[in-house]
């Protein structure tokens, strides 16, 4: 509870994020917002460290999943921000773009975070983004058959007796493969590996818990789509903010592109659409590497300057 009033009480800037900053929220989307803070003297001088809090409001609906009066509330320290900022990581590089519209809070050192933009700009942005919208592409190929493999693993499994044997006492199906590797050996169900010396009992438990987290994901978006439309939005959407800040060495938000991000995860494209436009636009980031003005590496004694100054003000009120 401290470090959450520390960090409202020192935050410099406040900010609407997410779809709402995207343009891509509708009546069900649950509210994102992240804050900037310079932690207190303890945590700067001192060996206590803290480099985010959460203070995010849960709110499920029966089946797991974030109702609209969800709240996600996350406070990011100065220092690490401006670490992963500089590093052009998507989640906070985007942020220092934010509209006015999305700002909610700033005080003078907000102002001067968000006037020194350009100084994070580099051409990493193209490792960062295309790594991130890649991981996206991953996630959004889960195939219908991984979660039923994990669905009809588990009941047989709550078949055997006793259930306290171990898992190389199960008899594999054609639901499961075997791998092994340096960390010893696993059983590959749908998409998770269960090592083969837990008993049945805790493999179950284990499985469980991969339905519970994916469920909600999985009845919104797989059933009725067939592939994981909110994985497939996020891909397109780094893709997109790349190529407009390799081209621009600017971000607008809303989205130029929100309509088509929505219609994407609304589904009203193909897995296959979607693979083949964001192999084209990966293509044009690589080819944009050559043409584009932005600098080889961001200007750290600027950023670095500013993290100096937040911090010694801060200090200097005690």
């Amino acid at each position: 509870m401290y470090e959450i009033e520390m960090a409202e009480k020192n935050k410099i800037l406040d900010l609407i994020c997410g779809s709402n900053l995207y343009g891509t929220n509708d009546k069900n989307s649950d509210k994102d917002y992240v804050s900037i803070f310079i932690p207190d003297e303890e945590y700067i001088l001192g060996f206590n460290n803290v480099e985010d809090v959460d203070a995010s409001l849960k709110d499920k609906d029966e089946n797991n999943k974030n109702t609209k009066d969800a709240v996600d509330k996350k406070y990011i320290s100065i220092k690490k921000f401006l670490r992963l900022a500089k590093d052009n990581n998507p989640s906070m590089f985007e942020l220092l773009f934010v509209n006015k519209e999305n700002i909610l809070f700033i005080n003078d050192l907000g102002e001067e975070l968000l006037s020194i933009k350009k100084d994070f700009m580099s051409k990493n942005i193209i490792n960062k983004f295309l790594g991130y919208a890649k991981s996206q592409k991953k996630k959004m190929v889960i195939k219908l058959g991984n979660y039923n493999k994990i669905v009809e693993t588990i009941k047989i499994l709550k078949s055997y007796t006793p259930s306290w044997v171990y898992m190389w006492e199960f008899e594999k199906s054609d639901l499961v493969s075997f791998k092994k590797n340096q960390t010893g050996a696993f059983y590959v169900i749908g998409s998770r590996n269960i090592p083969l010396n837990i008993t049945i009992k805790e493999a179950i438990k284990r499985l469980e818990r991969s339905i519970n987290k994916f469920s909600s994901r999985y009845e919104n978006y797989i059933v009725k789509y067939g592939f994981d439309t909110k994985f497939a939005m996020n891909l397109m959407r780094l893709l997109y903010e790349g190529i407009e800040l390799l081209e621009t060495g600017d971000l607008k938000f809303p989205l130029e592109h929100k309509d088509f991000l929505l219609d994407i995860k609304n589904g009203k494209y193909t897995i296959e659409d979607i693979i083949k436009e964001s192999e084209e636009l990966e293509v044009k980031i690589r080819n944009l590497e050559e043409t584009t003005n932005l600098p080889s590496n961001p200007n750290f004694n600027i950023i670095n300057k500013f993290l100096i100054k937040c911090q010694k003000r801060h200090i200097n009120k005690y």
